[in-house]
Formats: C-alpha cells, structure tokens, sequence
C-alpha cells in the first residue's frame, strides 16, 4: 500500500511521518487489497476550537473507499484515534468479503472428504437429500469405456479415421511388462504437489514441462501459461486429482490391439510429460497400419506451441 502524507497549515517533521507510517501499518492485517492510502495532518487556526489537530485519512481498495478524520489537542493521539476508526471499517470490509466467498463456495469438496460416485439406490436418495440434488442417475466411467464409444471398439461408431496427439496409450506406468514406463513415484510427486499447492503445481506444469518452456532457448508464452492454468483450474478438486491415476495406470494395449481406422499418430521428441519411448513408439507397433509422425525438438504442447506445422499435418490427413 502507497503511502502519501502531507500537511495543512503545519509542516509534517519526519519523525511525525515515521510515527503515522508505523501505526497505519495494522491495517495491513485486514486489508491485502489497499493500493493507497492519503493521510492528511492539518492545524485548525480557530482559537475558539480545542480539539485543533486534525488527522484525515482516504485508503483505496479495489472494493470500497474508506474514509475516518479525528482530531484532539494532540496531533499523535489524532493519529492513534484515526488509526483505530479505520481498523474497525476495514474488519468489517474484511468480515463482509469472507461472507461473500463463503457464499460462493457454500460447499467446498476436498480431496479426503469428496463423495466418490455410489451406485446403491439407497444411498443415491440419501445424498439427493442432504444436498437437494435432483434425482440422477450415478455412471462410473473408465477412459477405456471412453475410447470404445468414441472409435467403436464394439460397433456402432461413425468415426473414419483416428488422430493420438501426445497421447498416453498403451501404458505410462513401468510395471514387470512395460519395464519402458515411468516409475510409480513421478506420479506421486505430482500427486504430492497437487495436494500442497493446487494453484502453484497448475502453474509449474504450464510454465514448465509441458510446453516445453524449461529449455533453453524456449520462447515463452505468458499467454499460453495463463490459459492452462486457468483450465486447471476449473476443474475439480478431486476429478483432477484421480486424473494422475487415470492417464498414468490405464492399460489402454488391449484396445490399440482392435483399432480398425487408418489411424495417424503425432507426438513431439522432447515430450518430457509423456515421454516419447513409453507411448507414440509402442502405439504404433500395436495399432495396425498406423503412421507415426514425429516432431523432433517439440514438447508435449507442440498442438498450441506449433500449431502452424501440426494443424496442416493433421488437415492432410483427413482429406486423404
């Protein structure tokens, strides 16, 4: 918060700007979004007035404009009372915030305390009841089920060609028959990370592997970081969360095996988030006929980063 003091019919000594500079500092405890504060010491020249020391203070914030003026025969205890009248405005600005948030997020689910989806009718009424959910019909759906519907892995599809962009298939987990995958602790560490700072680890991934904006060289997108943060964001807690398991320990091998569509599969060299070895360059092995393109230097992005090389790629492809 910009502090700016100045003086009416008085002269502001430094020691009496330190002594207002220090006690103004308690309204940093209520108020993080203050951007200035005006704080003007005046000297009334009516002889009639006792109370003649003035101190008058506006604080911005990027919520309301908070004003207090006291005055005393005292210009430090002018200071003292102004201070405490602006404490109490700013803890009721603070207290009328948290009830707006509160509001907004009047039920919060965490990772530990979020309901997984039931599939016993009684307990599907109960929680309709608790939190007045209309009546619904509760699916468990695995990514498998989500490739089958999609390519019509049994029947029914109207799909005529298939694209995997950077994608995880078969398996990224190294287990004791994919001994190219990534040990089960990277996947704890991101899970570790999401845990502590949710925020911070969708903005650590954007800024860093997955774009590839960690090697040398990199340009740099503020924007594309943003936005990626900005989905992460919006996805829920615990989906994002279970997501890690999800893309990490699906065995997707089976369904490659029955892919029937000219299928064309992109992935970049330099993906440091799935890493080329342990998905495109088995993919293309179990899916029959497939064609392999790959993008030497390019990360995991490379569909944002290198959009005018892939979009041309991709549009060849579906012409032919």
């Amino acid at each position: 918060m910009r502090l700016q003091v100045k003086g009416k019919n008085m002269e502001v000594s430094e020691s009496l700007y330190r002594y207002a500079e220090e006690k103004l500092e308690k309204l940093d405890r209520h108020l993080d979004d203050a951007t200035r504060l005006e704080l003007e010491l005046a000297v009334e020249k009516n002889p009639s007035i006792s109370a003649s020391q003035v101190a008058e203070a506006t604080v911005w914030t990027k919520g309301p404009i908070l004003r207090a003026r006291e005055s005393s025969d005292d210009m430090k205890a002018s200071i003292d009372l102004l201070v405490e009248k602006l404490e109490r405005q700013a803890k009721r600005y603070r207290e009328k915030r948290h009830r707006k948030q509160l509001a907004r997020h009047a039920h919060p689910v965490g990772i530990e305390d979020a309901r997984p989806v039931v599939a016993d009718e009684a307990e599907l009424d109960a929680f309709r009841r608790e939190y007045a959910i209309p009546p619904f019909k509760a699916l468990t759906i695995s990514p498998r089920q989500i490739v089958k519907a999609v390519i019509g892995l049994d029947g029914g599809s109207t799909s005529s060609k298939a694209v995997l962009l950077d994608a995880v298939p078969p398996l990224m987990l190294k287990t004791a028959a994919n001994p190219g995958g990534l040990p089960i602790d990277v996947f704890d560490g991101f899970r570790a990370a999401h845990r502590a700072d949710r925020p911070q680890f969708w903005l650590d991934v954007a800024s860093g592997p997955f774009y590839g904006f960690n090697r040398p060289g990199a340009k740099v997108s503020e924007g594309l970081i943003r936005n990626w943060w900005r989905q992460g964001m919006m996805s829920g807690v615990k989906a994002s969360y279970d997501c890690i398991k999800a893309f990490s320990e699906t065995d997707f091998t089976e369904d490659l095996q029955k892919f029937d569509l000219p299928t064309l599969i992109i992935h970049g060299d330099d993906d440091q988030v799935v890493p080329i070895g342990a998905s495109a360059l088995i993919s293309c092995k179990l899916v029959k006929g497939a064609r392999l393109k790959i993008y030497p230097g390019l990360s995991h992005g490379l569909f944002a980063t290198h959009h005018d090389m892939v979009n041309p790629d991709l549009l060849a492809f579906f012409k032919e």
